[in-house]
């Protein structure tokens, strides 16, 4: 008996110990360069892929990323970001994926998905492409007030001023 209250114990002090978030992957920013970050156009409607320009262009104004849409990413020593499009039924109306290293959290591919059968309308599509370029150029948070806002109830279609203040400190200029 004295064991299983000495288990349950520890468990409910992990359960009651905050975890801490890792942070979003990001990548590295070259000295003194912005970020340049290649998303290819990979399975994706026309109807979706317009949005995703407009939404890669709405976060390449923060000054420290650059995103380039593209039919093919031009080689290996570019970050590249693969987007696709699908409809299923499970819950989430976007997914964006960076492979990066675990010790540096620093991401070398990336893709975003973006699910059709969630997104059917002009604002639920444009606000979905924001919301995943938002986590493809390296922001994790699901800030409100932005298209980074988690779920469609919020169609805020464009980054806001806090967003671009996050990108600036996430990329940073190096110090000399």
């Amino acid at each position: 008996m004295r064991k299983l209250s000495a288990c349950l114990f520890v468990v409910l002090l992990l359960l009651a110990t905050p975890v801490s978030a890792k942070p979003w992957p990001h990548w590295a920013r070259p000295k003194n360069k912005q970020v340049v970050i290649q998303f290819e156009r990979t399975r994706v409607s026309n109807a979706v892929w317009s949005h995703m320009t407009a939404a890669i262009a709405d976060w390449s104004r923060s000054g420290r990323v650059d995103g380039v849409p593209v039919a093919k990413c031009s080689n290996r020593f570019v970050y590249c970001v693969r987007v696709t499009e699908y409809s299923k039924r499970d819950g989430r109306a976007g997914h964006t994926i960076l492979n990066h290293d675990p010790k540096t959290g620093i991401a070398w591919y990336g893709s975003i998905q973006v699910n059709t059968y969630y997104a059917k309308s002009w604002a639920q599509r444009r606000k979905t492409a924001c919301h995943e370029a938002g986590h493809a150029f390296g922001l994790g948070g699901h800030t409100s007030g932005s298209c980074m806002q988690d779920g469609l109830r919020n169609l805020t279609t464009r980054p806001s001023a806090s967003d671009f203040a996050t990108l600036q400190r996430i990329y940073a200029k190096p110090s000399a």
